[in-house]
């Protein structure tokens, strides 16, 4: 209630608050006689006393509850979506209170009559009083700090503070990718694709906007499996009031069955429902209870659609409270609808340990990404945001629901301010909201577009026999290679129609390698955990192997030998650490042994082999890198 006290106090000084004039008692009460060139009304004492302090802020009042009245019918009487906030109010009442001003002046004027001079402006001004210029004044500040944060430190906010805090760090994530099934493969383009052909016979009367959709559909996790959620909304003309929604839809994330042959990823229930956001009858609209139980504490955040592991739906309510000064939300409650029953529902506090333990969402996506633009861009101040900028960045996308080791977050990759270049990530746990900022500024990674344009010139080059495959989307995942090291790889699903084809990964730091490229996930996170990329193999063994080579040839990026009746595929990333640790030199020894078996139909070389993959290579017939024996 503090924002409201603070609105009442501004009003009262623009429109209740006396002027003090020469030689009057009160206000306006006393008046000049010299009023011959007014009406007689006009001329009555108690008129002016009335309408300078009670008729006219009466008006005003009116006016304003007009004013109020209406926004509310334009907001389908979702108070929630605004109020909580002053400079809501304040945002709509500077034309207001310029009017109020203007009047207020140009009722001394006439009161004061001829003394002081017509002419005197000054004189003027200072007695009909400075306030209005002081409030207004006050009022551009406040709705410019709405705009920008111009001052103040942000750090009440408990993500914000953790991004703070986590602002140097350039550990790798706690959590890894652990499990290929973890991998979002199903795209929001191809989600909307599958969700739009599910509604049947019903498409007719619902909303298949794409970015409607969007709206009301959200990525979770239902026992353990990543799902989008999708509630279907009436079109807007073909609704009939009191009319239930027919079905939810859920569309399967499954890397493992994506490219098989008939897999329908898409379930529909058996059961609709009666709740909703919009197009449903009022008593049924979620709008209600917060109009009902909210309107003058907390302002709307969000609105997800999620079902509990029984498939139970339902609606979830984030619900924060703005700052008097800053326009800026910090997440107080989380209101549980069940969408089948309105009176069904429970509100908790964001730190609540009774959240139920299936809501993997409690702190929503659109909140944590006004936080991390905030922090990203502004925790310097106004003045290193306008003139350094250096350490500054930005999201470069919006938040993505991603699963590493079973653990849910929201990904943020954050460019660096005013360019393309990758400053680092934020991993936001969706059920606790702490955030963990990966700073990667000194390694210099490929942001997400740098590392799309690689693999679609490695697509084609033709190589691997594709050429018009599609990307939709990427993720940079932390992974755990087999030398120990926690290295950023983006995944890439590699799309022809709506079937998976490649996965493509790409190491974030030396992305200007080949990247790996196979028809299964977990055989791609396999080969890119066994690269080297130039780091020593500290867990792995090296246990020489003598080789008389089969078969052999040499492309440019490649050589593939046969030996032992085994075929192996080689290339200089291979050889980039290993027991040797020398790729070019040992890359070059393993060209030289091909030749000299192309030549003379024998070659002996040495090796050492681990998960598949060569990582050494000595060649007996040179002395470019030599093993220890």
């Amino acid at each position: 209630m503090s924002q409201y006290l603070v609105w009442f106090l501004l009003w009262l000084c623009v429109c209740l608050m006396p002027v003090g004039y020469d030689r009057a008692k009160f206000g306006v009460t006393k008046i000049r006689s010299d009023f011959s060139d007014l009406p007689e009304f006009f001329q009555n004492a108690r008129f002016v006393s009335v309408s300078g302090f009670i008729l006219f802020p009466l008006a005003s009042g009116i006016f304003w509850a007009v004013a109020l009245v209406g926004w509310a019918i334009f907001q389908d009487f979702t108070f929630a979506s605004w109020t909580g906030s002053i400079l809501g109010f304040l945002s709509l009442s500077i034309a207001f209170l310029v009017a109020g001003t203007v009047i207020r002046y140009i009722t001394v004027g006439y009161i004061r009559g001829r003394d002081p001079d017509p002419a005197d402006i000054t004189g003027r001004l200072l007695y009909a009083g400075l306030r209005p210029f002081v409030v207004i004044g006050i009022i551009l500040l406040l709705v410019g700090s709405n705009i920008t944060p111009l001052m103040g430190n942000l750090e009440f906010n408990p993500l914000f503070k953790d991004l703070n805090e986590s602002a140097e760090n350039t550990d790798a994530p706690a959590n890894y990718l652990t499990d290929p099934n973890e991998v979002r493969v199903i795209s929001w383009y191809l989600a909307t694709q599958y969700l739009e052909r599910s509604y049947g016979d019903s498409a007719s009367s619902l909303n298949t906007n794409e970015w409607e959709m969007m709206e009301y559909t959200a990525p979770t996790l239902v026992n353990g499996e990543f799902v989008w959620v999708n509630a279907p909304k009436f079109e807007a003309w073909k609704w009939t009031g009191g009319k239930q929604v027919p079905f939810y839809v859920t569309v399967t994330n499954d890397p493992a069955n994506m490219s098989s042959e008939g897999f329908d990823p898409v379930r529909s229930s058996d059961e609709g429902f009666a709740v909703h956001v919009s197009q449903i009858s009022w008593a049924n609209r979620i709008d209600q209870i917060l109009f009902d139980e909210y309107a003058l504490e907390l302002v709307k955040v969000q609105v997800r659609f999620d079902i509990d592991d029984e498939q139970n739906p339902f609606w979830i309510v984030y619900l924060g409270q703005r700052g008097v000064i800053r326009d800026v939300v910090t997440l107080e409650k989380i209101l549980i609808i069940n969408a089948r029953d309105i009176d069904d529902h429970a509100v908790y506090d964001v730190d609540d340990p009774e959240i139920p333990a299936w809501l993997e969402v409690v702190f929503p996506d659109y909140y944590v990404e006004d936080w991390a633009s905030l922090w990203g861009e502004w925790r310097e101040g106004i003045l290193y945001h306008s003139f350094t900028k250096t350490h500054l960045s930005y999201p470069s996308d919006s938040a993505r629901f991603i699963v590493l080791n079973g653990q849910t977050y929201w990904y943020i990759p954050m460019n660096q301010l005013s360019s393309n270049v990758l400053a680092g990530y934020i991993l936001v746990d969706t059920r606790s909201g702490e955030a963990v900022y990966h700073n990667r500024e000194a390694k210099s990674l490929a942001n997400l577009y740098t590392a799309e344009e690689q693999v679609y010139a490695y697509l084609a080059s033709g190589a691997e026999g594709f050429s018009q495959l599609r990307i939709d989307e990427g993720y940079l995942y932390p992974i755990m290679t087999d030398s120990g090291a926690v290295r950023d790889a983006y995944i890439f699903p590699l799309y022809s129609g709506f079937s998976i084809q490649k996965f493509a990964l790409i190491d974030a730091e030396k992305y200007t390698q080949t990247p790996v490229l196979e028809t299964s996930l977990e055989t791609a996170l396999t080969k890119y955990k066994a690269r080297t990329w130039g780091e020593a193999q500290a867990n792995l063994s090296y246990d020489w192997v003598e080789w008389q080579l089969e078969n052999g040839y040499c492309e440019e990026e490649e050589c593939v030998v046969t030996a032992g009746s085994a075929t192996y595929v080689i290339t200089e990333d291979d050889l980039a650490g290993g027991a040797i640790n020398d790729g070019a030199n040992e890359w070059r020894e393993l060209k030289l042994a091909v030749s000299e078996f192309e030549r003379t139909g024998n070659a002996t070389i040495f090796v050492t082999v681990n998960s598949g993959l060569v990582n050494d290579v000595d060649y007996e017939g040179s002395d470019l890198v030599e093993r220890e024996q």
